[in-house]
């Protein structure tokens, strides 16, 4: 079970893995994705994949889940289950030309699909030797969304809000 350092350790497992997918496709320089929070211009070469929290929620589906009971030899006790999290990113490239970029997010695209559950030896931080497990899968927006995404991200870049 992670603890308060879940957000950070989910960002992290989520890079490094798109790092480790991205190392394919290119020998001379190859591509690598960062946690970024846009809020100033994206530093390349090496083409990148920045990896952008842009909301945190609540899974409601989550909510009304049983109390978790101690396992013997311990006490009986209950207490609340662990919050469960959506996490929603941003995942951009930069760098190189239009074919390395729309490569890059194929490659992100194909390495969600394929390991859509990433869980044991996959997980560091405080998800490290655990029995949680990261459900990774594509949002779709609706227009509305996408504005306000796009909007939030460039009035954090044009004023340097962090």
């Amino acid at each position: 079970m992670g603890d308060f350092g879940v957000i950070a350790d989910v960002s992290t497992v989520i890079a490094q893995s798109l790092s480790q997918a991205l190392r394919g496709l290119s020998q001379v320089e190859p591509p690598i994705a960062e946690l970024n929070d846009l809020s100033e211009t994206v530093q390349t070469p090496p083409p990148k994949l920045t990896v952008f929290l842009y909301e945190i929620a609540e899974d409601p589906t989550s909510r009304n889940r049983p109390p978790v009971r101690s396992q013997p030899p311990a006490p009986p006790t209950a207490r609340k289950p662990p919050m469960a999290l959506l996490l929603r990113y941003l995942v951009t490239p930069w760098g190189g030309d239009q074919a390395t970029q729309h490569r890059m997010l194929g490659r992100a695209l194909q390495t969600f699909y394929d390991d859509a559950i990433l869980d044991g030896a996959q997980l560091s931080g405080s998800l490290a030797a655990s029995t949680d497990s990261l459900h990774l899968s594509l949002t779709p927006l609706t227009l509305d969304q996408k504005s306000w995404v796009w909007s939030g991200t460039r009035f954090r870049s044009r004023t340097g809000c962090r």
